[in-house]
């Protein structure tokens, strides 16, 4: 063993070795997911060695040259009293040294939103330019796993984020000889047989923690539920409207995700990727300024570093923009891949005109539109508004170590149609003007999530005074005259051209100058929250290890601590996962394995393939912690205490708790073969007048199926019962009329026995006067 030491004096790297304490080891504790620790303790040094001091590079390293440890003296070492000799007292220090990531723990975590859709490599490499600069080495498999939805916490340290981020994804990371390398789980394998002697039995002490379980419940976070279609009638007059439910609305977190004022003097590389080579984009006195660019398409801009999903009402928004005649490029642009402007899913399109620039709205690539011209000296602000009535576009991923291999379940990114609002304004001089709407339409295929740019240069010359994503969650707004086509209603606060807002009580409120006229019909879409969970059960997984009175159904049920499932179809997966590992009697090993000198060094995240005579234990074991003893020895002793423990005995990428939320409500039965049916998320209200509500579903029913409208929620059922409206087997049907404020609960349905239904019910409330 060698030990050396730069105390960053000027002497360079000096070799510390003689002057370790012969009382007591040298200790090496590796975490999975943490950083490394290492302690040890010097007697008088000699040879004009100093004390060691705060933030020294400790490197330890075995006879063979291999890197045991690498990292910095965290504290001031202490200076113990260990006797007397003829020359005076002796003192020894106590040493204790944080790997090569405290570098960057020592630096402060931003403040940023969640990203989402990113692969683990991008969020880890982003995470890293964030908070400082050090060398990455990262897995190629990990370039294609998805991170789904992951929130950078300011409260924690990079490498608890980095931990974190890791662990969720079924794999382990170690800061070691200036570089941060990061693998899944499994990917160094040691072999220990006991037939050939590598597995030394006297260290083994290992036991199953948990019993097999095939029935599971998992709860997670509040979700939307039912698609609700709420309908009034304007009278002229009335300016508020009491929505039956309250809808779910985003946190407040959720809620402003970015926004950028450009105070300078440079652009915030926490929030934005710069992409400049002519140094044409610059902090100014009236923000962002770019004059030009390379006069190529997506070769100059401002990208966020995050991806933004496209669900719920997300308006992207580029405000104080001044444009000079003649330039060319896009404003205000969501892309999904690429940079160029026909991968742009929408935004605005600058060109020149005759005497001025003009703008034409652009969806997909394409100009959609007329050109409107925009006028020099005068600052506008441009607003994306994209509306999807689904608010998770990627799901989240479950990871699970299947024998030597990771197995994931989610991740899938959904296509689901959007609206699409392109809308400018006039703010010359602080003065708000006229809202123009450019585009109003919809797409029925969207990017699950998309980058924010600002703007991008071809040979744009202007500026930029602030720009800003935020979410206003799933209420959408419309209002149809008679004799004309519905109009969605801008929400949003006055002064920023709104014409309603849907208040967190309920409360639809219009703003004076906006009320609907007498007659109008005004249409509210939202969803209403409800508590995640999903129950799923393999009856025949543990089948074989049930025995007497207790053979049958074993049931586990609790809440995913991490990652948290954000909907029921997130459970699903997430149940899906534990059963994997809850029925595999291998999954419940825990235990610890000691030996000294080991062929080859264990790091936590490798695994052990222990191989024992008889059929007590042959598996793969995740090791968790390593301690490593180093003695002052020659050759070196390396002892090795290993404690190992498989996904079902201590969860790895899955955090569990026991507890189930007090409003959640559990499912009786466990979720049937073949799931569940499509939700009817594009059902609409055509018209509904004194005799009948017209229903266009949106979706063709399965054969000898069709949709079901009752009185309630939650009984739907075959059969006729007094909760029962109808049953339709076309897709465009009336409701008769029973009142003046109706409520309506509509599920699709198939021809099995019993039949399947959609997950959740498409509503409509009607307070339309008979």
């Amino acid at each position: 063993m060698q030990l050396t030491i730069d105390n960053l004096d000027g002497r360079g790297t000096l070799d510390y070795s003689a002057g370790l304490s012969t009382t007591k080891a040298l200790v090496i504790d590796r975490k999975l997911n943490v950083p490394t620790i290492c302690t040890f303790r010097l007697s008088a040094c000699g040879n004009n060695l100093a004390w060691p001091v705060r933030d020294g590079r400790v490197v330890v390293s075995g006879d063979s040259g291999l890197l045991l440890f690498t990292g910095y003296i965290a504290f001031d070492p202490a200076l113990e009293f260990a006797g007397n000799r003829a020359d005076g007292a002796v003192y020894e220090a106590e040493i204790f040294a944080t790997s090569d990531e405290i570098l960057l723990d020592r630096q402060p975590v931003p403040q940023t939103g969640k990203t989402t859709g990113q692969t683990i490599a991008d969020a880890l490499r982003a995470l890293t330019g964030r908070v400082g600069k050090m060398s990455l080495s990262i897995d190629p498999s990990l370039a294609q796993a998805s991170a789904s939805d992951f929130l950078i916490r300011p409260d924690h340290s990079w490498s608890g984020n980095a931990g974190a981020l890791a662990t969720a994804a079924c794999a382990s990371y170690r800061a070691i000889g200036g570089t941060v390398t990061v693998a899944p789980i499994g990917s160094v394998v040691h072999s220990l047989q006991e037939e050939d002697g590598t597995l030394q039995m006297e260290g083994l002490a290992a036991a199953t923690a948990k019993a097999p379980v095939n029935d599971v419940t998992v709860c997670g976070e509040t979700e939307p539920t039912a698609y609700v279609t709420e309908i009034f009638r304007g009278d002229g007059v009335t300016s508020a409207f009491q929505l039956t439910r309250v809808p779910m609305f985003p946190s407040t977190g959720q809620a402003k995700p970015l926004i950028d004022l450009f105070p300078g003097p440079v652009v915030n590389s926490v929030l934005w990727s710069l992409i400049d080579s002519t140094a044409s984009i610059s902090i100014a006195a009236n923000g962002l300024a770019f004059k030009g660019g390379t006069g190529m398409d997506g070769q100059t801009f401002l990208a966020s570093i995050d991806q933004f999903e496209l669900g719920g009402q997300l308006v992207a928004e580029t405000a104080g923009v001044q444009i000079q005649p003649g330039g060319a490029g896009v404003l205000c642009g969501l892309y999904a891949a690429g940079w160029t402007s026909e991968q742009c899913f929408a935004g605005f399109r600058v060109t020149a005109g005759q005497g001025s620039s003009q703008v034409t709205p652009m969806v997909g690539g394409n100009d959609t539109g007329a050109p409107v011209p925009i006028q020099a000296g005068h600052s506008y602000t441009f607003k994306t508004r994209v509306y999807c009535k689904e608010i998770q576009r990627v799901l989240q991923t479950y990871g699970y170590l299947q024998d030597t291999q990771i197995v994931s379940v989610g991740g899938d990114q959904l296509s689901s149609p959007v609206n699409i609002t392109l809308e400018m304004q006039d703010v010359t001089g602080g003065a708000n003007g006229i809202v123009t709407v450019l585009y109003e339409g919809a797409v029925a295929y969207s990017p699950a999530s998309c980058y924010f740019l600002p703007f991008s240069s071809i040979t744009l010359t202007g500026s930029v005074q602030s720009a800003s994503v935020r979410q206003l969650g799933l209420a959408h707004v419309s209002s149809q005259a008679a004799g004309s086509g519905a109009v969605t209603r801008r929400m949003g606060s006055a002064m920023e051209g709104g014409e309603c807002q849907v208040e967190h009580s309920g409360r639809l409120q219009f703003y004076p100058g906006c009320l609907p006229k007498a007659g109008e019909l005004v249409t509210v879409t939202y969803r209403i929250p409800g508590r995640s969970i999903a129950r799923i059960s393999n009856l025949q997984s543990v089948e074989a290890e049930s025995h007497g009175p207790i053979s049958g159904t074993l049931c586990w049920s609790g809440s995913l601590v991490s990652p948290v499932p954000r909907s029921s179809e997130d459970c699903e997966n997430a149940a899906t996962a534990l059963l994997a590992i809850a029925g595999d009697r291998n999954s419940a090993w825990r235990g610890t394995y000691a030996a000294c000198n080991l062929q080859t060094d264990v790091w936590p995240g490798d695994l052990l393939q222990v191989t024992a005579s008889g059929p007590w234990l042959q598996a793969s074991l995740i090791v968790r912690e390593v301690r490593l003893e180093l003695a002052t020895s020659a050759p070196t002793l390396a002892k090795y205490t290993i404690q190992f423990a498989n996904d079902w005995a201590e969860g790895l990428a899955m955090k569990l708790s026991s507890t189930i939320p007090n409003d959640a409500w559990v499912p009786q039965l466990p979720t049937a073969a073949g799931g569940v049916l499509t939700n009817l998320d594009g059902l609409l209200v055509s018209s509904a007048d004194s005799n009948s509500i017209q229903v266009m579903a949106g979706v063709t029913p399965p054969v000898n199926g069709g949709f079901e409208v009752r009185r309630s929620d939650w009984s739907f059922r075959a059969g006729n019962d007094p909760d029962l409206v109808l049953r339709s087997p076309v897709a465009n049907f009336s409701i008769p009329r029973e009142g003046g404020a109706e409520r309506y609960y509509i599920r699709l349905f198939d021809g099995s026995m019993p039949p399947l239904y959609s997950r959740f019910s498409s509503v409509i409330f009607n307070n339309v006067p008979l």
